[in-house]
């Protein structure tokens, strides 16, 4: 399977940590760091200003698309996808 470039990841269901969520925006895909604005199908309470729950919500999440430790450098990091990130197989068609 090809690495997908940043911005072919919008729209695609991927796995984070075990938990299914949909790509919904990519910032900064220009960049050495992309990151990932995931959102997931489970909606979950929100409350207001006051710790008041009102409304359910999708969870919304942003994390990184490439790995990167203290001791390798960014090129090479941004050669590896973020390990706790999965592309469901249904996107890779």
């Amino acid at each position: 399977m090809n690495k997908p470039l940043p911005r072919e990841w919008i729209g695609k269901p991927v796995h984070f940590r075990g938990k299914p969520y949909t790509v919904h925006e990519v910032i900064d895909a220009d960049s050495q760091q992309p990151q990932l604005i995931l959102q997931s199908a489970d909606k979950e309470i929100q409350a207001d200003q006051w710790g008041d729950a009102h409304r359910r919500v999708p969870e919304t999440i942003t994390v990184a698309l490439y790995s990167q430790n203290d001791d390798e450098d960014r090129a090479d990091a941004a050669r590896r996808i973020n390990p706790e990130l999965e592309l469901s197989p249904e996107s890779s068609q």
